[in-house]
């Protein structure tokens, strides 16, 4: 079955430079178990996703380095984990659907990473405690 590409930057909304850690705390600091899914965009081509989500551990701005970092893995106590890194941010925006939610993000190099958030868990997985 063929995919069909999602128009999300027409119907997101666009966060201040200012308030990018403090949202992002919101996302994996609430208390809820939230899983995350990651797809890179770039020269107009969209990558492969994991069609599997992983348990969102963190999610944070770093301004002093310049990047957005996402750790996802099985849960705190020592299961598998991977961090991504997104360098050079120059834009984030929200795309909230049906309890779903989408963060854009444009970095320097013109490369759009799209996170998509759930508050739904693999199979197997655990929340972070």
């Amino acid at each position: 079955m063929r995919q069909k590409r999602l128009q999300l930057s027409t119907q997101a909304v666009e966060l201040d430079t200012r308030d990018w850690d403090a949202y992002l705390g919101t996302i994996a600091g609430d208390g809820k178990s939230v899983t995350a899914r990651i797809t890179i965009e770039a020269g107009g081509k969209r990558g492969e996703s994991s069609a599997v989500g992983w348990p969102l551990l963190a999610i944070r701005y770093d301004a002093n380095a310049d990047e957005l970092e996402v750790h996802v893995g099985r849960d705190a106590s020592g299961g598998a984990g991977l961090r991504y890194f997104v360098s050079a941010p120059r834009a984030i925006r929200v795309h909230e659907d049906d309890g779903a939610r989408t963060l854009i993000i444009d970095d320097a190099g013109g490369v759009h990473t799209l996170i998509h958030l759930s508050d739904e868990l693999p199979n197997g997985a655990s929340g972070c405690t």
